[in-house]
């Protein structure tokens, strides 16, 4: 399965995320837990070094006089320089976990699946005893096309970090880009005072301990243990936090939104930054319901209702000039599929936004078949240089 997802990555035929559910899905009982952790690791290792794996495998194959290997073996080859030399170093709580029969395992099965080539053995102990980083490797002479393939950087960003960096921290720099990123939350200030205070109940319920974000006065970086509890917490279920990258939290707070204003965001997911914004401009818990005579469009692209709840019916009840939400709050725009919608509303009940604030959502019309079910209609949230649908988000 894994051997057979790399072959359509390399190919072109899809992207990582999407192949892996493929795979996994496919797979079925095939695979224990642990295999499915391991194939869906490894497809993601080898797919994001591809380049630096695949230069030192070439050379490899070159020095051994080999050429044309059948492309199973060729990926086969590749996951190992990963399972040998990468892995580990990525994923260090797998050696508890996991011992020395990961690697073994792995090599069984290379012997298993291609018994027949003659200097398989003989190529996996050379691949086995390469030091990836040597300079025993040749890498290019070019400064930049040396960057881009030790650290499997494409051309642009590895022309970039040179240019910006320099010689002195841009291999640094590159190292980063392969590494996970940590673990980050930011603290909800609509459940929880202070990420403080945050970080104590983490301790004391979970045994999570956490270090606190370089930038964002309301982020904590997760320290221990390897693979913490964040999604079956009693504070997480209760909206105390929510699982968001250090950079994206310095999105909303550099919009500088206070207490008491009204915000838009105009192209939404499933709604990180909009509920961080929801949490920045929080007063008091009597928003969601007032509203102020108005009217919706004259061709009925808009639908309006009076509260997050009220707002169930079709978008041909608005053609009689109803109610127009303009409260203080958030204004949401999405233009995704139902189930994103679905799963942005809950995040926004649990984490307390709509007591604190007014919100309405903006969709887009081909965004799911039951139009009822949204709050307003227009074209694309995201497509402000449409003039109805400007018109209709406005």
């Amino acid at each position: 399965f894994l051997m057979q997802a790399l072959e359509q990555i390399f190919g072109g035929s899809g992207s990582a995320e999407k192949l892996c559910k493929a795979t996994l899905r496919r797979a079925g009982t095939c695979l224990n837990n642990i295999g499915r952790v391991r194939t869906a690791r490894r497809l993601f290792g080898v797919s994001q070094l591809r380049r630096k794996l695949k230069f030192v495998l070439d050379w490899m194959l070159q020095i051994a006089q080999l050429s044309d290997l059948e492309p199973t073996l060729y990926m086969s080859l590749l996951t190992t320089l990963y399972v040998a030399h990468v892995e580990l170093s990525v994923f260090p709580h797998i050696q508890e976990s996991e011992g020395a029969s990961r690697l073994q395992e792995w090599l069984l099965a290379v012997r298993a699946a291609h018994s027949d080539a003659e200097f398989l053995q003989s190529l996996l102990e050379s691949l086995l005893d390469l030091d990836l980083d040597s300079d025993a490797v040749p890498w290019p002479v070019d400064p930049i096309q040396r960057l881009a393939s030790q650290f499997s950087l494409p051309d642009w960003l590895a022309k970039a970090l040179h240019a910006e960096v320099g010689t002195y921290a841009e291999s640094e720099c590159a190292a980063a880009f392969n590494m996970p990123a940590p673990v980050v939350i930011r603290c909800n200030s609509i459940k929880c005072e202070s990420r403080g205070l945050l970080a104590k109940r983490l301790f004391e319920l979970d045994a999570v301990t956490t270090t606190p974000c370089l930038l964002s006065q309301e982020g904590l970086r997760i320290l221990s243990p390897p693979k913490p509890p964040i999604w079956s917490s009693t504070l997480w279920t209760g909206g105390a936090y929510e699982v968001q990258d250090e950079a994206s939290q310095l999105v909303a707070l550099a919009t500088g939104a206070s207490r008491g204003q009204t915000c838009l965001d105009l192209c939404s997911g499933r709604g990180g930054k909009a509920l961080h914004l929801a949490s920045m401009v929080a007063s008091s818990a009597n928003h969601a319901t007032k509203v102020s005579d108005g009217y919706c469009q004259d061709d009925g692209t808009t639908h309006c209702g009076k509260g997050f709840q009220d707002a169930k019916q079709s978008i041909n009840t608005c053609n009689d000039r109803e109610h127009y939400v303009t409260h203080d709050g958030l204004v949401v725009c999405h233009d995704i599929e139902p189930a994103v919608l679905k799963d942005a509303e809950r995040r926004l009940r649990i984490s307390g936004a709509m007591d604190a604030v007014g919100v309405r959502m903006v969709c887009s019309a081909q965004a799911t078949e039951h139009p009822g079910q949204l709050h307003y209609l227009g074209g694309r949230g995201g497509d402000v240089g449409n003039e109805r649908t400007r018109r209709a988000t406005v």
